[in-house]
């Protein structure tokens, strides 16, 4: 079950069915399998939440119904998939793509990202509470069946145990499950949505004068910092309240609509500042030193230079020249062989860039770093540039072959720039 599933679920739950009347007949055409092998074909992990998926959707139909998905899904999903595999597998001589092999070193399981995933339950927390109270007021049956559906969601995220948490800035490798919950929130509340009568006129707004000022309090949070576990807190005893009193008949029909518009305005706040403070602890995309280099470099990038990175995404994006990975995520070599002196000396580097972090983890970080430190010491590089990313510790450092032509105007290029701190900079 995927985004497309869910939507389409939702939708017809949405359309006015009183009961869990969904056609489940219709996912077993052709949506599942074909949505499963372009999971599949996205990332290589995506077979791991459409095999979740499958799972999830197969209690819920009936022998004819599952026959007829396990028949697609053979059709459309495995044998394409096998085929793509197989291919896959001849051309690079290697079971699993490079970057498993890198991140996957050193351990079955990297228990210490546990607090990691575990970041994006909490960021979920809000959704989560929606959906509990929409279960809540839902038919036992019906609520037992989303939270079937709903389980792919939950449990795919964990995979993520199996490897390095290498480049998840902002827990980016779990996040697209964040709008299947938004969809499972909706779908779960829908049962209190149906039941509010729409129209707002100005007699009854002044008449539920204290909720709407509760409102503007809640909106005056905007501007404020909230504690994070503070807000779940209120949150959760709000969504509380409102379903004891929409049971107990204590509000009448606009209060709860003005009231259902505070808790939306709360969890929207929640999520704006939790997105917010998320996005402090990416890297910086404007004035990137990666980037501006990277753009320089370009100038050059039909002369056969090649480049040694460890940020090998934006400075090979933007200069074009031919790039080495010296931690192996796109260098067959380096993943299965290692990195070297000799290796290096095959590939015979214009330029050397390296990102050096104190205490890096995984701690191999550490060892290619100082490999390429001495590589260039050894074979006469000239240190063009140390670039602070976020502070004295955390730096982007570049080195230019002595003996390239173009070396002057390469180091002039990478210590010229004007937007950045430099720790050092070579003289011109």
């Amino acid at each position: 079950m995927d985004l497309a599933d869910l939507g389409t679920l939702a939708s017809n739950y949405g359309a006015g069915q009183a009961r869990f009347s969904t056609d489940w007949s219709s996912l077993t055409n052709v949506p599942e399998p074909l949505s499963a092998l372009l999971l599949g074909l996205t990332r290589p992990e995506g077979v791991i939440y459409a095999a979740l998926g499958l799972a999830a959707l197969l209690p819920l139909l009936d022998r004819a119904a599952r026959a007829r998905l396990l028949r697609h899904t053979l059709i459309l999903f495995v044998l394409p998939g096998l085929i793509y595999f197989l291919w896959r597998w001849a051309y690079f001589g290697h079971f699993l793509p490079n970057t498993f092999y890198v991140k996957s070193s050193g351990s079955l399981l990297h228990l210490r990202y546990f607090p990691d995933i575990y970041t994006l339950f909490r960021f979920l927390a809000p959704v989560l509470l929606l959906i509990g109270l929409g279960w809540l007021a839902t038919e036992r049956k019906q609520a037992s069946r989303q939270l079937l559906l709903l389980g792919p969601a939950l449990i795919f995220p964990w995979a993520y145990l199996l490897i390095d948490q290498l480049q998840n800035l902002g827990a980016r490798f779990q996040y697209p499950v964040y709008p299947l919950f938004l969809l499972a929130a909706a779908w779960a509340l829908r049962p209190l949505l149906a039941a509010l009568p729409g129209g707002w006129t100005g007699p009854r707004l002044r008449q539920s004068l204290p909720v709407a000022a509760g409102l503007a309090f809640t909106l005056f949070a905007l501007f404020v910092t909230l504690e994070r576990e503070m807000l779940i807190l209120i949150l959760g005893l709000a969504l509380g309240g409102l379903h004891l009193a929409a049971a107990r008949r204590w509000l009448g029909p606009d209060n709860r609509r003005i009231a259902g518009a505070l808790l939306l305005a709360a969890l929207v706040i929640f999520a704006g500042q939790r997105s917010f403070r998320l996005a402090q602890g990416f890297y910086r995309t404007q004035f990137d030193d990666r980037q501006a280099i990277g753009v320089a470099l370009h100038a050059f990038a039909g002369r056969g230079y090649t480049l040694v990175a460890t940020e090998a995404g934006w400075l090979p994006f933007f200069s074009e020249w031919r790039a080495i990975d010296p931690f192996g995520l796109n260098d067959e070599h380096v993943v299965h062989e290692g990195l070297s002196m000799a290796y290096l000396d095959q590939v015979q580097p214009d330029v050397i860039m390296f990102h050096e972090v104190p205490d890096p983890y995984p701690p191999r970080w550490a060892e290619m770093v100082a490999l390429l430190r001495e590589y260039a010491a050894q074979r006469g590089f000239v240190l063009a540039a140390i670039i602070q990313r976020r502070g004295p510790q955390d730096l982007h450092i570049y080195y230019v072959r002595a003996d390239n032509p173009d070396a002057d105007a390469l180091i002039a290029l990478i210590a010229g720039q004007d937007r950045f701190i430099y720790t050092y900079r070579a003289a011109p």
